[in-house]
């Protein structure tokens, strides 16, 4: 079965989409105190928030032209450190997340000999023992949890602790 293939600019919700995780981001922005007065003294900060939207239209695949600078035009000279740029990445992370465009499902899975040596997990609290494998965030370092769902909820978070895993109800 073949299923439809999606542009990123249709699976961000295309203009609207993009135009939702761009405010969101731009509030990000005005409240993380790494790069908040970057924002604050810009001087016309909605011209700013509408190209951020026609660039992400146009880089992810929307029929919108770019009409601001190049990248590199548009940061020269702004000094931009590496903790400034960590946080902005972190920022748009964050606003993929809260505009429900980063969350994953995933799916729990162990080879044979792994289960044959630590037991198969019946319930969610069992799996304490084991020993997940978390995705870390290329941008802050930090695992990022598993959140156990049902029915949309979050009913059991699995963080790493050491050289083990704890099961946490939200």
């Amino acid at each position: 079965m073949n299923l439809p293939a999606f542009t990123l600019y249709e699976r961000l919700g295309c203009r609207a989409g993009i135009t939702r995780i761009t405010q969101q981001l731009f509030r990000n922005h005005l409240a993380n105190p790494l790069v908040r007065t970057r924002y604050e003294k810009s001087e016309d900060l909605a011209r700013v928030e509408r190209r951020a939207v026609e660039f992400f239209c146009a880089g992810t695949g929307g029929t919108e032209s770019y009409s601001g600078l190049d990248m590199l035009a548009t940061h020269r000279g702004m000094n931009i450190s590496e903790q400034e740029f960590v946080a902005v990445l972190d920022d748009a992370l964050d606003a993929l997340e809260k505009c429900g465009i980063a969350s994953q499902d995933m799916v729990l899975c162990a080879g044979p000999g792994y289960l044959e040596s630590r037991g198969t997990p019946r319930r969610v609290d069992q799996l304490a023992a084991h020993h997940p494998i978390l995705f870390r965030m290329p941008t802050n370092g930090r695992d990022r949890p598993w959140q156990l769902k049902e029915g949309g909820k979050v009913t059991f978070c699995i963080r790493r602790r050491g050289c083990g895993s704890t099961v946490v109800r939200p």
